[in-house]
């Protein structure tokens, strides 16, 4: 008797392809999409970074400067130091004061630099955030940065900067919970009670959904 009538060798076992099932042309799209997704992103970033990075020329950064480090120091003033050109104490930028000198105290004029430079590229992405209602993304781009280009001759180290960053994410939390509220009152649920016929409330449950697909890329 053969060997092999004898021992006989158990079967080997199946693997599951991954990729069975699938068509490889819609998976190819689907990480391009995916891909996609990083070009307006990265390419904003470093849009506005290269926009910003230019040297501080506002003779007002001195004046912050020397706030915030009369702060640090514990004997500051709110009226040691006033703005020449609007004839006001410059107490009321005091946080803004601090960390300036704080950044430049530890890092010199390239931290400050790097740190406006920062909160250029984050008001770009917000923008751009904002300005999406899609998951296009060719029109949102190009309107952020038409309003960077608007917006580069005030981009200086001031704290007008930071403001801009504040009101755009005050904007964007404000957009983003409206469309959260918006989105469970357009639940799929609530045709189920309505006097329409199968196709009517097939075809409005398709539009409703579509809908809540835009709504959640705000």
């Amino acid at each position: 008797m053969a060997l092999t009538d004898e021992l006989p060798f158990p079967p080997v076992p199946a693997h599951d392809d991954p990729t069975a099932g699938t068509d490889p042309v819609d998976s190819i799209e689907e990480r391009a999409r995916k891909r996609s997704k990083w070009i307006p992103v990265l390419f904003l970033s470093v849009f506005s970074a290269l926009l910003a990075s230019f040297p501080a020329r506002n003779s007002d950064l001195w004046m912050h400067l020397a706030a915030g480090r009369e702060l640090a120091q514990g004997h500051y003033s709110p009226d040691a130091i006033s703005d020449p050109s609007a004839g006001r104490p410059v107490h009321s930028t005091w946080l803004y004061n601090l960390l300036s000198y704080g950044l430049y105290s530890v890092f010199g004029d390239v931290g400050l630099a790097s740190f406006k430079v920062l909160v250029v590229v984050a008001i770009a992405l917000v923008l751009w955030r904002l300005s999406r209602t899609s998951s296009e993304w060719r029109l949102p781009t190009a309107t952020t940065v038409l309003a960077l280009l608007a917006m580069s001759a005030r981009l200086l180290l001031q704290p007008v900067t930071i403001s801009y960053l504040l009101l755009a994410l005050a904007l964007w939390e404000t957009r983003r919970q409206a469309a959260k509220e918006l989105l469970s009152q357009m639940e799929p649920r609530h045709l189920i009670n309505s006097k329409l016929d199968d196709s009517h409330k097939a075809a409005l449950s398709g539009g409703v959904c579509k809908m809540q697909d835009d709504f959640r890329h705000l």
